[in-house]
């Protein structure tokens, strides 16, 4: 079986089609859902390659469209399903497969839904164009479009719904659910504090850099193996002092000499710092650093790359009377979460596990056996409702009017009331 060759729009450029959007246009190509099209695809590479499973780790089974551009492996088994059906290589440089083998943490990197600028969609289908989604887009830092100033935006304005579902079918420019165009704003959305051309630059660049190399791998520790022969240069420079003005001391000893993993947005900070483009110091590139050091390079990090801020110390004593004081005035018979606890006494879940983890563990587990009392206890009372509304002189009797009936009068959970309603109704005949 061979598919239309559907070729990537903006190769090589920083506004180069993302997976996502590529998958979706093969999709409308051939008439079906992106869910069935990525079905009959596996099928049919499963008769060819009977046990190509046998070494997939998740069988290219993403959680989501969001997923096709990550560089994880449920993208790499689609990738390489989708290349071999329509011939078109370097589909690599239409996700960001290039960090898959560099180890960083890329916590907050990708957004987690489908996003669009309305104003740029408008313009393609205006300039009589394929609309399509930009690689770019999927990154969470990258907030605002530079051309039109517009926020990026997840839902559609007409009937705001989300449009990550693997069963749109039809054009990138209309809502899978209603069919109205995505060229319109979504006033329902909040939107964010604009970010500034200049404060993702570096990530527009990524995005340029992985799409002309679509064979590029960022080998594991060459950033760092690039800042540790940085640092080497330095010393021997004896220029340590300008160094640590640009970067701070703490930060340079931890990235030499910890095996904690680097953080894409300290990689991003360390590039800006030291004036490096981000692209070679993920590649490791020694040429892509200067060794002529000014502390006027020193300059204010944008907003979304300065550090969070350090969390307050708390004193252990002070916090443990708290809770005690807290756990006394609970009510035995409905003891509370332990998330409710920490808000409670001012710290958070994870604080108050790392440094009362016995009590965290008993206030859990109360409140676990308390929810499995009150289910059961829900349980009982919605089925003798149920028996005392079949035993009513109530005419004529049905489902659904016990369940009306019964919750107006009890107030208990819909999915309880089902369910033992039907028990009763179902004994009685």
């Amino acid at each position: 079986m061979k598919l239309f060759r559907v070729e990537p729009i903006g190769r090589e450029t920083d506004e180069v089609e993302s997976l996502t959007s590529y998958v979706i246009r093969l999709a409308k190509a051939h008439g079906v859902t992106v869910g069935r099209l990525l079905d009959e695809l596996k099928s049919e590479y499963s008769r060819e390659y009977p046990n190509w499973q046998d070494n997939c780790v998740t069988k290219a089974d993403p959680a989501g469209l969001v997923e096709f551009v990550r560089p994880v492996d449920s993208a790499a088994e689609i990738l390489a399903i989708v290349e071999h059906f329509t011939g078109v290589s370097g589909l690599r440089a239409t996700t960001f497969q290039a960090l898959r083998e560099a180890c960083y943490r890329s916590v907050g990197l990708f957004h987690n839904h489908v996003r669009w600028w309305p104003e740029c969609l408008r313009e393609d289908h205006e300039l009589c164009l394929t609309p399509y989604l930009r690689l770019y887009w999927s990154l969470k830092e990258i907030k605002h479009c530079h051309k039109h100033g517009v926020p990026l935006i997840t839902r559609c304005a007409s009937c705001y719904r989300r449009q990550n579902s693997t069963s749109r079918r039809g054009g990138i420019h209309r809502c899978h659910k209603c069919r109205a165009t995505l060229f319109e704003q979504n006033m329902h959305e909040e939107l964010s504090s604009g970010s500034q051309f200049d404060d993702y630059r570096d990530l527009r660049e990524l995005t340029e850099f992985v799409s002309s190399h679509a064979d590029i791998v960022f080998e594991n520790g060459a950033a760092r193996r690039l800042l540790q022969a940085i640092f080497d240069e330095v010393w021997q420079l004896e220029e340590e002092r300008e160094f640590w003005k640009v970067l701070p001391t703490e930060q340079s000893l931890m990235i030499s000499y910890s095996d904690k993993k680097l953080t894409m947005k300290l990689l991003r900070r360390i590039a800006f710092r030291l004036g490096i483009s981000l692209p070679g110091l993920l590649a490791g590139e020694v040429q892509c650093w200067t060794a002529q050091l000014d502390p006027r390079w020193l300059k204010n990090l944008p907003a979304n790359l300065n550090p969070g801020k350090r969390r307050k110390k708390h004193d252990r004593k002070a916090v443990l009377e708290r809770l005690r004081g807290y756990l006394e005035e609970c009510d035995p018979d409905s003891p509370p979460p332990l998330a409710e606890v920490a808000k409670a006494i001012g710290i958070s879940t994870g604080g108050m596990e790392y440094m009362f983890p016995v009590i965290s563990q008993e206030i859990k587990a109360d409140f676990q056996e308390w929810r499995i009392q009150e289910r059961e206890r829900k349980r009982v009372e919605a089925y003798a409702a149920g028996l005392e509304y079949l035993a009513s002189d109530r005419q004529p009797k049905s489902r659904k009017d016990a369940l009306r009936t019964i919750r107006a009068e009890t107030g208990l959970p819909k999915n309880v009331l089902r369910e033992q309603i039907a028990k009763c109704f179902l004994e009685s005949t």
